[in-house]
């Protein structure tokens, strides 16, 4: 088995990605999981987070159906998605925006556990091409839905050591690269930790991680403050100081691993100037 993170923004092409991985790849199956076939952006009635918590425990016991052989404990709502699954190998192919790290590491941790192999496949595509791909949709994205999250998106950093095994496309007709990748994923598996009590990081380095962030803040809307309308520049600030939080958080919880002499760089680099 072998869990494998689709990312990249709405209209990047990851569906259709995933429809040719179903009709092209011989060597293994494929379970293809579509988020937006089960939680709708429009449903106004939705817990978000309580869904995506409940997709997640469904996403695990289906792995561990699958594992033991238990077919008919699948969870009901994948049973359509496994029924011309016969091979030996087989990728669940987890179709999602998985914009945040942590929302990507979720699903590492949930490969670790159940000694299954991962890995992801981070579809490059920028803004204004998944904007115009959006428009031509049956049903299109609120174009402000996929801005933000071009704001928010954390791209794969493969230096950190659960995500080593991801692959950069720009296009997605390029099967011959990502079936290589497919198959060089099964020859690990994802590495898992018992919980550990971690030592706290020191609250010295926090506190220069965020005077480090808060200036480097600073000088991007200085910067940007002779091109924007002032309701632009408030806007952009408050992502900002969100992406330092959630970056902050990150590195505290050891789902990202950076030293203080690179974390400008890196800041920068989780945070693409609006197109």
């Amino acid at each position: 088995l072998c869990l494998i993170n689709l990312v990249g923004l709405p209209a990047s092409g990851k569906t259709r990605l995933s429809k040719m991985f179903k009709d092209a790849l011989t060597f293994c199956g494929i379970i293809h999981i579509c988020y937006d076939d089960f939680i709708k952006w429009n449903n106004a009635t939705l817990d978000y987070t309580i869904a995506r918590k409940n997709m997640l425990k469904e996403i695990e016991k289906l792995i561990t159906c699958l594992k033991c052989g238990a077919l008919r404990n699948i969870p009901e709502k994948f049973i359509c998605l496994c029924s011309n699954v016969s091979q030996n190998k087989i990728i669940i192919l987890i179709d999602d925006n998985n914009y945040y790290r942590s929302m990507r590491y979720k699903f590492y941790q949930i490969a670790a556990k159940n000694n299954i192999s991962f890995g992801q496949i981070y579809v490059n595509v920028n803004m204004q091409t998944a904007l115009k791909r959006n428009n031509e949709r049956d049903n299109p994205l609120p174009a402000h839905i996929i801005e933000r999250m071009n704001f928010r998106m954390e791209i794969p950093d493969t230096k950190n050591n659960w995500e080593k095994r991801t692959i950069f496309i720009d296009d997605v007709e390029n099967t011959s690269a990502i079936q290589d990748f497919l198959e060089s994923c099964f020859s690990a598996k994802a590495e898992y930790s018992p919980l550990k009590v971690r030592k706290p990081m020191d609250q010295s380095t926090l506190h220069k991680l965020d005077l480090i962030l808060r200036k480097e803040i600073n000088s991007i809307i200085i910067k940007m403050r002779a091109d924007q309308e002032m309701k632009d520049i408030s806007k952009i600030a408050l992502e900002l100081s969100e992406k330092k939080k959630r970056l902050i958080d990150d590195i505290k919880n050891e789902i990202y691993f950076v030293d203080l002499d690179n974390i400008k760089t890196t800041f920068n680099l989780l945070c693409p100037s609006p197109e």
